[in-house]
């Protein structure tokens, strides 16, 4: 096995959880015998007794230089590295971020759409930045994952392209698994950890002997991977004997799933969409609030453009000095007048507008400091509008970006 590639190392500064959920050739239990390597003599390492303390097998955790690969579903870093993101992982009562008002243990067996206890903060589930950092041949089918994401009816879920530099939060990088893969295993994703999305998809080029993927099994291992980046477990965890520690029931979903897209052991699937289940799970871990929609523009989920074969988000082009324009629902909310800010990088630039009549729409300059990439575009940007009588009643759109010429 090779050696974790160092580039994909220095992407982020400190290497959290490597949770590793694995899209399989048949089935996420691998066969034993040489698949599995001996690690009794790692039994003084904490990471390795906390596994086993879990109840998950010996036989079920192989060595792979610095990480293990338990049950084929998580990468955990050796001597102790992980055991805060690993705990939080396993143990859903003590560590779960509060993302819907249903708790639910799945403490008797059960098969059904299941999420980890760390979910992604509201906060950040609507400016999700990815980058794609891996051989061109992935990189349609990454934004047509991630087009398929955001176009989910009623979540908050939406993303938006690294335009500028490395950002320090709530992103997905898309790389090259360096070789810490197994043969068998085509991709590999983290889960969310503090409030932030799965910060990065490894995907096995040389998968199964380099056999050729298509196109459409591209994107639906790239949809699911993107799944567990925003907290999903698989569907068909029991059957996979995966352990139960950390799968949180979602309500509503039936006990089994075969047309979900986040069902394990489905590497040589095609993509044919989400179940119907799949977006109600969706729905249910990342809904929209009553004033989530109070903003109409800029507002836009990101999509995949077929004919340009490129992704569409929210976009402001401005010519001869034009002022940037936010348009919302006035009968949404009962105020007489809002207040308007503009941020950037999740930052208040400013107040841009203040005890502005509540008509539907206004329009402001763009502030002088805000920072520019070439001269002539912003990215990150975001738009917030409060009730001017009551600051708890506020809207703020995704990230958009404006180019002035």
């Amino acid at each position: 096995m090779k050696k974790l590639n160092q580039l994909t190392v220095l992407f982020r500064k400190i290497l959290v959880t490597s949770f590793v959920i694995s899209t399989l050739l048949t089935s996420c239990k691998k066969e034993q015998g040489d698949n599995v390597e001996d690690v009794s003599h790692q039994k003084n390492d904490e990471v390795y007794g906390m596994l086993l303390k879990k109840g998950i097998s010996p036989a079920m955790i192989q060595d792979l230089d610095g990480y293990y690969l338990v049950e084929n579903d998580l990468l955990i870093k050796k001597q102790g590295t992980d055991l805060v993101a690993l705990k939080s992982f396993l143990d859903p009562i003590e560590n779960s971020n509060v993302a819907i008002s249903s708790q639910l243990k799945a403490s008797t067996p059960k098969k059904a759409q299941t999420r980890t206890p760390n979910l992604i903060f509201a906060s950040n589930s609507g400016v999700i930045l990815y980058k794609i950092d891996v051989d061109y041949t992935w990189n349609s089918a990454i934004q047509k994952a991630v087009s398929n994401w955001s176009q989910i009816s009623n979540t908050t879920v939406n993303f938006f392209p690294v335009m500028d530099g490395t950002p320090t939060d709530n992103w997905i990088i898309f790389v090259n698994d360096g070789g810490i893969l197994p043969n068998n295993v085509i991709a590999a994703a983290e889960f969310p950890s503090n409030g932030e999305v799965g910060f990065r998809v490894r995907i096995n080029l040389d998968f199964n002997n380099s056999q050729q993927v298509s196109e459409s099994g591209k994107v639906y291992n790239m949809v699911h991977e993107i799944g567990h980046c925003l907290g999903f477990r698989h569907t068909n965890w029991q059957q996979m004997n995966e352990n139960q520690d950390g799968a949180t029931l979602i309500p509503g979903t039936p006990q089994q799933d075969g047309l979900s897209v986040m069902n394990g052991g489905t590497a040589l699937n095609g993509w044919n969409g989400f179940s119907q289940y799949d977006i109600l799970a969706a729905q249910t871990i990342y809904p929209y609030s009553s004033l989530d929609k109070w903003i109409t523009y800029p507002e836009q989920k990101l999509y995949y453009n077929i004919s340009s074969n490129t992704v569409s988000y929210a976009h402001i082009a401005l010519y001869n000095n034009d002022k940037v324009g936010v348009s919302w629902n006035p009968n949404l909310v009962n105020t007489a007048a809002i207040n308007v800010y503009l941020y950037q990088n999740k930052k208040l630039v400013s107040m841009v507008g203040n005890n502005i009549p509540n008509s539907g729409t206004y329009s402001f300059d763009l502030p002088n400091n805000l920072y520019t990439s070439g001269g002539h575009n912003f990215y990150n940007l975001q738009i917030k509008i409060e009730s001017a009588s009551n600051q708890n009643l506020s809207d703020m759109t995704s990230f958009f970006s404006v180019m002035v010429d």
